[in-house]
Formats: structure tokens, sequence, C-alpha cells
């Protein structure tokens, strides 16, 4: 268990990563405590989190990473602002409350999970791409967002029959399955992502 107990700000970046996804940390449990402001990023990559508390965490000045864990749901708690990316991927999650966020300053990813339905909660900027490919999607409502700056993907969920992007994104890349209205142009790209 990783616990910051009664330290308020966190000047710099906290690193907590494995090293690699066949050599986890030991990481399950993380609470924030009573940290309120990350003056740098929170890097909790490739561990075994199945639960972090944010107690009074409103701001991270870098971006936040708790891709390939074991977390099945999120609660953002009091925060409010990322100024960097917000990176969930490769977890197993089927729910998230981003409750106050308003701002993240580049992109959010939430692909390779077990969503089935997403609540943007208080969004308004997504500063980079939008990534929820690899899930379990049947329909993606983008609530207060009113700023996408990069791609929107959203290929392979089977059950998304359509999406409205509401002209939000650069470009769109989705499966043949998903009917697209108020979307950008497909995206061209060399990641070989199977896109329309």
């Amino acid at each position: 268990m990783l616990h910051f107990g009664t330290i308020q700000e966190v000047g710099g970046s906290i690193n907590g990563q494995g090293s690699s996804s066949s050599n986890r940390g030991l990481l399950q449990v993380v609470d924030f405590g009573q940290v309120t402001r990350v003056g740098g990023n929170v890097d909790l990559t490739w561990n075994h989190i199945t639960q972090v508390e944010f107690g009074a965490l409103a701001r991270v000045d870098g971006w936040l990473r708790l891709r390939v864990n074991a977390l099945t749901s999120v609660d953002f708690g009091a925060i409010t602002h990322i100024d960097g990316s917000l990176d969930l991927s490769n977890n197993d999650l089927t729910s998230i409350n981003f409750r106050s966020i308003t701002h993240i300053g580049s992109r959010l990813s939430l692909h390779n999970n077990a969503f089935s339905s997403i609540d943007f909660g208080a969004i308004s900027h997504i500063g980079g791409m939008l990534s929820l490919y690899n899930n379990a999607f049947s329909s993606i409502d983008f609530n207060t967002i009113t700023h996408i700056g990069s791609l929107l993907y959203v290929f392979n969920n089977p059950s998304l029959a359509s999406i409205n992007c509401r002209n939000l994104g650069s470009c769109l890349c989705r499966s043949s399955n998903t009917s697209p209205t108020n979307c950008p142009n497909s995206c061209t790209t060399d990641l070989n992502l199977n896109c329309v």
C-alpha cells in the first residue's frame, strides 16, 4: 500500500511504476490522503492496483498514468485539473466517475477496458486525443465536452452502432459498423488500427 498520510503537497513527480507488463510492481492500493496538489507527473503504471483513493487531491500539474493495472472502477474525488494526459488504459474498468474534472491538458486514454457506457461528468476540455477503442460501448455521449484537440479513436466497440461527435476532434477512427454523425474526416494513420 502507498499512503501519503498528512503530506499536503508533492512538489515534483511520483514514480511508482513497475518495470514492464511482465515484471509488475507490488502496489495494490494507493491513498493520496491529504495531498491537494502534485507538481509533476504521477506514474503508477504496471502494478496490481485495484483501488485508488484520491482524497483531497485537486490538481496534477503533469500526467496521471494508471495504465496496466487491475482497476475495475475509479472515482476522481476532488480533482478538477490535470495538466497532462490521463491514462487508464489496459485495466478492467467498467465504471468511472470524473466528478469535478473540467480540464485534461493532453490525451484521455481509456482503451482496452470493459466499459459499456461512460459519463464524462464536468469535463469540457481534452487537449489531445480521446481513445475509447477496444471496449464494449453501446453509446457514447460527450456531455459537456466542448474541445477535443486531436483524434477520436472509437473502433472495435462491436455494439456501437452510431456516434454523434458533435463536431469534436480532428479526425475519427471507427469500425465500419459504427455510423458517424457530425464527425470529422476519417483518420489516416500508420498505426494499423483497422479504422474507417
